[in-house]
């Protein structure tokens, strides 16, 4: 109703945008949010960036996967001072196993020290995902003892969470087989 009766609102076709990605309609999401893109007066670089994500959200969850990676990596570059696009980024590689990918996008997002005060701002940024990402790339790629520090910072960083269990998991077995390596 909002983009309706203001249909110049960037923000409100931000928001309409999001609000169908969140119910699956994913054609309305990415229409509505490109409109946002293309709008003039869509200048806030953090708000472009979570659009040009939940585009890229939308590609993979409907399988589109170059399409969804190419959004991801266009959210990096809108917002690159933005620690959420990079994790998202990230965490999109993770799933094709593409370690150094990860690695380099789990490194950019870590060295963003301070939280924004927007509305943009994602948990999963700030909490132990990067460094639990980081953690296992690291390890993939045969960095090891590297890859243990950042599991390990993972852990430290989520107490009460409900990852918990499958990091310590992780981490013991990694300690394991590297102990195995120099036997």
């Amino acid at each position: 109703l909002s983009v309706k009766e203001m249909p110049f609102d960037d923000r409100n076709r931000h928001y309409l945008g999001r609000e169908y990605m969140f119910y699956n309609r994913y054609d309305d999401a990415i229409r509505e949010l490109k409109h946002h893109l293309g709008m003039p007066n869509a200048t806030w670089a953090a708000e472009r960036a979570a659009s040009m994500r939940f585009i890229g959200r939308c590609y993979q969850y409907k399988g589109e996967h170059e399409e969804a990676e190419r959004w991801f990596i266009r959210s990096c570059g809108e917002a690159p001072s933005e620690r959420e696009p990079w994790v998202e980024l990230a965490k999109f590689l993770y799933v094709k196993q593409d370690w150094e990918g990860v690695y380099s996008a789990c490194k950019r997002a870590l060295i963003i020290p301070d939280k924004s005060q927007s509305y943009i701002r994602e948990p999963f940024a700030w909490n132990h995902e990067p460094y639990d990402m980081l953690g296992q790339a690291a390890w993939w790629m045969g960095l090891k003892h590297e890859g243990l520090k950042h599991m390990k910072t993972a852990i430290e960083m989520c107490p009460n969470s409900a990852d918990l269990p499958r990091l310590k998991k992780n981490l013991e077995l990694c300690e394991h087989l590297l102990q195995q390596e120099t036997v």
